[in-house]
C-alpha cells in the first residue's frame, strides 16, 4: 500500500503515510522565510490601514456621513479625518434644522440655492487667489455634495410634502400666482 502510481489516475498511499515521511529540518532558510512572512504581513497591514483611511477620505470628500464604526476608527487612527467628519456632521445638522424651519417648498428651494451660491462664490474666490490649495476647493465641493444630499433627502420626506408650494406672504403681495 506504499506504492504511488504516478499520473492522473490515483494515489494509493494514504495522506497519513505521506505526512509521516516528511522530515522537518530547521535551518537558516526557515528563519529567512519567517522574516519575509512577517514583512509581508506588516506590509499588508499598512496597506489595509492606508486603504481604510483612503476610503474614509473619499467618503468625506463626497459629503457622505460616516458610520459609527468608521467614526470610531477615524477617532483612533486618523484625527484629521475625524475632525472633518465632525465638521460635516455639524453642517448637516444645522442645514437640516434650517430646512425644518422653512414655511414652504419655495422657501426650501430658495434656501438651498442661497447656500449653494455662497459655496460656489467661495470656491471661485479660492480658485482666483494666489496660493490657494486644492484642499480648500475640495472641502467646498464636499460641502456642496453634503448640502445636495441633505436637500434631496428633505425633498423626499413627508415634512416637505406637507409644506405649501408657496408662502402666503408672497401670494398676498402679488409676487406669486394665487395657485398653491
Amino acid at each position: 500500500m506504499n506504492d504511488i502510481v504516478t499520473g492522473p489516475k490515483f494515489i494509493t498511499q494514504s495522506p497519513i503515510d505521506i505526512y509521516s515521511e516528511v522530515v522537518l529540518v530547521k535551518d537558516e532558510s526557515d528563519d529567512e522565510i519567517t522574516r519575509q512572512q512577517t514583512k509581508i504581513v506588516q506590509f499588508a497591514q499598512k496597506n489595509i490601514a492606508a486603504n481604510r483611511r483612503s476610503n474614509l477620505s473619499i467618503k468625506l470628500s463626497n459629503g457622505k456621513a460616516l458610520t459609527a464604526a468608521e467614526l470610531q476608527y477615524a477617532r483612533q487612527n486618523a484625527p484629521e479625518l475625524y475632525s472633518e467628519a465632525l465638521k460635516q456632521e455639524r453642517m448637516r445638522r444645522v442645514y437640516k434644522q434650517s430646512l425644518q424651519q422653512c414655511r414652504s417648498q419655495q422657501e426650501v428651494q430658495c434656501h438651498y440655492e442661497r447656500k449653494m451660491n455662497t459655496l460656489i462664490q467661495a470656491a471661485a474666490h479660492a480658485n482666483s487667489r494666489q496660493g490657494s490649495s486644492n484642499l480648500q476647493v475640495g472641502g467646498l465641493t464636499a460641502e456642496m455634495k453634503l448640502l445636495t444630499d441633505e436637500h434631496q433627502k428633505f425633498v423626499r420626506s413627508n415634512a416637505y410634502q406637507k409644506l405649501p408650494a408657496r408662502t402666503k406672504i408672497a401670494r398676498d403681495k402679488g409676487l406669486l400666482s394665487k395657485r398653491i
